[in-house]
């Protein structure tokens, strides 16, 4: 397990790497290769309807890039852009709406008739997505893989190499692994497009710093000195911070408060106390789903992973995961850790995401909790 070193600036040092601030333009060759390549195939295709799309069960930076790539879009060349959101948009995030020009459609389990309904779209550009698996199933097969053109703007580690095919799923990618967000990524192609920032709706300030918040968690995480640059020049941009983070934060009744507070009671150590855990079993998922509120149901499980992270600060653990049933046949298992790279174990089980918060899925096989010792065996003995 590789070990993330962080220097005095909040920068990671990364062997053989160059980093380099990012801003309104491309920060590197392999960028700058890229985005020019982007970019002529926007200013020289015949390019009339647009879809985008991010990665099922989607946070804010999936949600918050996708926003902002539309904007951008529309802002510069005055096409509609389609967004898709895998489940509803999250009321917290409908501030986002509004540009004339972009529509969001929400994606559910069974969407057979995308293809018949949408018709065909001349690009598709797929969002913090790292492979095809991730994306929902049926906006992939009939409308991304029957797109004329498609991009993929990432910056997740791709795939191991026998994964190749589902990581390279699109006839352009730009994947930056030192960039924390994948919005940030989209602010690169403003001075390439020639688009003059002062004109860029508030819109897109704003969708960029919704991504920036939440892959960065607020700033708490590590790596974060150029996600900080960032954000300074949206500010100077017009950028309200205090605004965004207001209605990202909705109030919650005090009911929901005092569930999340039952709920937590439940948080346990492993046997070796490096890892704080949260089993939201069927008890927890059938209360959930009596709410019969999808805004407060994605509330409650932001709340519950933002307060075992601070838990396992507290109890100095090093990693704190959270367990919990997706359907009858898959344990999802959403980790953090402050400093061991938990990204090669998550890859194990065909997951994803950051050296210091990723996920998996496991197929249930067996007891739950059979599985849930198994797992947390594995992250006692990692070093």
């Amino acid at each position: 397990m590789r070990i993330n070193h962080i220097n005095n600036n909040g920068y990671k040092q990364t062997t053989g790497q160059n980093l380099s601030f990012k801003g309104w333009r491309p920060a590197s060759l392999k960028n700058k290769e890229q985005i020019e390549k982007i970019c002529n195939l926007l200013n020289t295709a015949k390019i009339r309807k647009v879809s985008i799309s991010g990665h099922s069960f989607p946070d804010s930076d999936s949600i918050g890039s996708s926003f902002a790539m539309a904007v951008l879009l529309n802002t510069k060349y005055k096409t509609p852009v389609d967004i898709f959101i895998s489940g509803k948009l999250p009321k917290k995030y409908r501030f986002l709406k509004g540009q004339p020009g972009v529509r969001v459609f929400p994606l559910f389990d069974d969407e057979p008739n995308l293809k018949r309904r949408f018709g065909r779209y001349d690009l598709s550009i797929s969002m913090d997505t790292p492979d095809s698996t991730r994306m929902h199933k049926d906006y992939y097969r009939d409308i991304f893989l029957n797109s004329k053109y498609r991009i993929k703007i990432d910056h997740h580690e791709e795939p191991a190499d026998s994964d190749l095919r589902i990581g390279n799923y699109a006839d352009i990618s730009l994947v930056d692994t030192n960039s924390v967000s994948a919005a940030q990524l989209v602010m690169q192609f403003v001075e390439p497009l020639g688009i003059n920032k002062r004109h860029l709706p508030r819109r897109f300030n704003e969708a960029v710093y919704t991504g920036i918040l939440g892959d960065t968690g607020y700033f708490k995480r590590p790596n974060v000195g150029f996600a900080r640059k960032d954000t300074a020049l949206l500010i100077k941009n017009g950028l309200k911070t205090e605004i965004v983070k207001d209605l990202l934060h909705p109030t919650i009744p005090k009911e929901i408060g005092d569930f999340i507070t039952e709920t937590t009671s439940n948080v346990k150590l492993s046997e070796k106390k490096r890892v704080v855990y949260l089993h939201l079993d069927d008890e927890f998922q059938k209360k959930l789903h009596e709410l019969n509120n999808k805004d407060m149901e994605y509330e409650i499980n932001n709340k519950l992973k933002s307060h075992i992270m601070i838990l396992g600060k507290q109890l100095k653990t090093e990693f704190a995961l959270i367990f919990s049933k997706i359907g009858e046949n898959l344990l999802k298992v959403s980790a953090r850790s402050a400093e061991v790279n938990i990204l090669d174990t998550a890859k194990k089980y065909q997951g994803g995401g950051h050296e210091n918060a990723a996920g998996f899925f496991i197929p249930i096989k067996k007891d739950v909790n059979t599985h849930i010792k198994e797992i947390l065996k594995e992250f006692d003995e990692l070093y």
